[in-house]
């Protein structure tokens, strides 16, 4: 997929909205996965795709393998 920085900023902020939602136990287990795959533990990593972040690969079709960012910088959050 291929797009410039405010349709990847919408997406994310789509998703925070969802994650704010949650009830606090499971903003925690969502904050705690994000935590595991920015530090990239190998098991975990898996663990956290196939149980948490199953729902937002979901949301964006479940197939999307590579994304391409043009036009501007995007911010390291978004990253």
């Amino acid at each position: 997929m291929i797009g410039v920085p405010h349709i990847w900023e919408t997406i994310r902020k789509g998703i925070l909205n969802n994650v704010n939602k949650m009830t606090p136990s499971n903003k925690s287990v969502f904050r705690g996965s994000m935590s595991i795959k920015k530090a990239n533990v190998p098991i975990l990593s898996n663990i956290v795709d196939s149980v948490v972040f199953s729902q937002v690969k979901a949301q964006t079709g479940g197939g999307l393998r590579y994304v391409l960012n043009g036009g501007a910088a995007l911010s390291v959050e978004t990253q």
